[in-house]
């Protein structure tokens, strides 16, 4: 079965006319920002799960998290959820994207990226150090 033949028994599924049938109407785009809309559920989920009511609001104050994003999309949690969650990061890197990924591989098994952000973690004396990968599932 081929595309159209897909697309044709999906619309009689759902109930869609034919593009020919259809009123020739034009849609609306509209340009959203999600990632603040990500960011905060992110940091509603990690106070909700850090169950701490006496520093809800910020549960990570105190902490000193470097974050090495590689030059990956990961660079935002450093502004948008460590910032808001009351973590000092200070001595973090390579947050702006650059799909040339010019300081190093943006991998947390990669032996350059660990060994760049435990060198950032011991000049920053922080209490942690986070590597993320290009899109920041690991």
């Amino acid at each position: 079965m081929d595309i159209k033949a897909i697309l044709e028994k999906a619309n009689r599924i759902c109930g869609v006319e034919e593009e020919s049938e259809k009123e020739n109407t034009q849609g609306e785009q509209f340009d959203i920002d999600f990632m603040p809309v990500y960011a905060a559920q992110l940091v509603d989920t990690i106070r909700k799960g850090v169950n701490s009511p006496e520093n809800y609001d910020k549960p990570l104050e105190g902490m000193h998290v470097v974050v090495d994003a590689g030059n990956g999309s990961g660079g935002y949690f450093v502004d948008m959820v460590l910032k808001p969650l009351g973590a000092k990061t200070e001595g973090s890197q390579f947050l702006e994207p650059d799909g040339t990924f010019p300081n190093h591989v943006p991998n947390p098994e990669d032996k350059t990226a660990m060994a760049m952000a435990s060198d950032a973690l011991k000049k920053a004396n922080a209490d942690l150090a986070i590597v993320f990968d290009t899109d920041v599932d690991r």
